[in-house]
């Protein structure tokens, strides 16, 4: 073999080990293309999933928020309206005509009778009413408190107390009947 023939030979070699270096370093950059490429796209899923994540907790929170503060608006003004009927109980409970106040004095006299407590608080509007008990007057809408001898027992049957409990003992049927 002549020189020419070993220079061919060893280019041809050459030649086909830099095709066959080529061909693994094309195969290399595509596996490493793939792998970039699905690591990228594995790493988009994620934050996509952790933005719709995030999205969904302040959607979530937003609207916890917001239905905490209609529920409580909602019961500021539940409770005004209660407020507003309670007023307006006491305001007609004042307001009763002369015949009505006298009408019920005259059964809590009894009262008075029975328990033979010797002082007696009215309205100035009930004293007329009640002048054979000279009655005291007292800051309330009617009716009247009695007190024994020592002044540390009273029994109190005024409008205000009766108010008082029938709001006390009767809250969830009015709040049932205003608001359900």
């Amino acid at each position: 073999m002549g020189i020419n023939e070993v220079k061919k030979e060893i280019l041809d070699n050459a030649g086909k080990e830099a095709s066959r270096i080529l061909a693994e370093a094309g195969k290399e950059e595509k596996e490493i293309v793939g792998s970039i490429a699905s690591a990228v796209k594995q790493s988009k899923e994620k934050q996509e999933k952790d933005i719709k994540r995030t999205v969904e907790q302040y959607r979530s929170s937003v609207l916890s928020e917001a239905e905490s503060a209609v529920k409580k608006e909602r019961l500021s003004l539940e409770k005004k309206i209660i407020s507003k009927v309670f007023s307006s109980a006491a305001e007609k409970l004042g307001s009763l005509s002369q015949k009505k106040r006298e009408q019920h004095l005259n059964r809590l006299s009894k009262k008075i009778k029975e328990l033979g407590y010797p002082t007696v608080y009215c309205s100035l509007k009930d004293q007329k009413h009640l002048k054979k008990y000279s009655p005291k007057a007292a800051d309330i809408l009617g009716g009247i408190v009695l007190e024994n001898k020592q002044g540390d027992t009273r029994v109190d049957l005024s409008y205000d107390m009766l108010l008082e409990e029938v709001k006390k003992e009767e809250m969830s049927a009015i709040v049932r009947t205003l608001f359900a």
